[in-house]
């Protein structure tokens, strides 16, 4: 495998994880917004009062988009990392003609 090929799943991998933080923010939206557990994500922080739900949401969903729009995107991006670059062909005349002298025109 090439330097681009390992650049293009590392790139990849890092992409599912802005995915992995929108379930896990999902997951608190659910759990505020139907009061599933007495374990509150924002306990910690030391908030007081009613917490809204909606901004998990909101960034749930910003997450999922930019995570969905990194997988989309990495192709370009790998070969914005890793341009191309110009095969030079060495070989000569008489090679592309498989070994016969060329003609004189």
């Amino acid at each position: 495998m090439t330097p681009q090929d390992w650049f293009g799943i590392g790139f990849r991998l890092f992409a599912l994880w802005p995915l992995l933080l929108a379930i896990q923010n999902f997951l608190y939206f659910i759990d505020i917004r139907f009061g599933l557990s007495s374990n509150r994500p924002y306990a910690s922080y030391g908030l007081m009062g009613d917490v809204d739900h909606i901004g998990y949401l909101f960034y749930s969903c910003g997450y999922t988009l930019f995570s969905l729009a990194l997988l989309r995107f990495s192709s370009i991006l790998v070969a914005f990392a890793y341009p191309a670059t110009l095969e030079i062909d060495h070989t000569t005349e008489d090679d592309r003609n498989d070994g016969k002298p060329s003609q004189p025109t």
